[in-house]
């Protein structure tokens, strides 16, 4: 019979999942806001020519697959023993993280390139106490601070090439 995760492991896997999101969340919404600040046009991930409906489809999607993920999460930290009220929570800020990178996709372009970095910013207060609670304050420190360098240098880069 299999052994069962430590907490302490289960926490560390979340936090990992936390940190790609928020790195990944951040270098596309810098990416936008340089887009639009800079260059005077949208960015855009998907072609502008694509009909809402599809967009509206694709985020619906992204709604069922973030539900699932973030359910398969809230069973994985309830498996490893970690606190129901705990393993909710951060399940539900997985799940908003997943919908807010699913709508960055589908609706990035005119007039999102401000809205949605501050639905990220409102979202990242949220994960800095969670991400506390998680992993504690060295990892929570280092996570943010990789986010911090990753917009950072995103915003040069793309500074730079437009």
């Amino acid at each position: 019979m299999a052994k069962p995760k430590s907490p302490k492991k289960i926490r560390m896997a979340i936090g990992l999942i936390f940190a790609g999101f928020l790195v990944l969340n951040v270098i596309i919404h810098t990416l936008g806001i340089v887009a639009n600040l800079k260059a005077g046009k949208a960015f855009f991930i998907l072609p502008a020519d694509i009909s809402f409906g599809i967009r509206i489809v694709l985020f619906l999607i992204g709604i069922g697959i973030s539900w699932l993920l973030a359910r398969m999460i809230y069973a994985f930290m309830l498996k490893g023993e970690c606190a129901v009220n705990e393993s909710a929570n951060t399940s539900f800020i997985v799940l908003f993280y997943i919908l807010l990178t699913i709508a960055t996709f589908a609706f990035l372009g005119a007039l999102t390139w401000f809205w949605l970095p501050i639905l990220l910013l409102i979202l990242f207060i949220f994960s800095l106490f969670t991400l506390w609670r998680l992993l504690g304050g060295l990892l929570t420190f280092l996570i943010i601070l990789l986010a911090i360098i990753a917009g950072i240098g995103t915003f040069l880069f793309a500074s730079f090439k437009l």
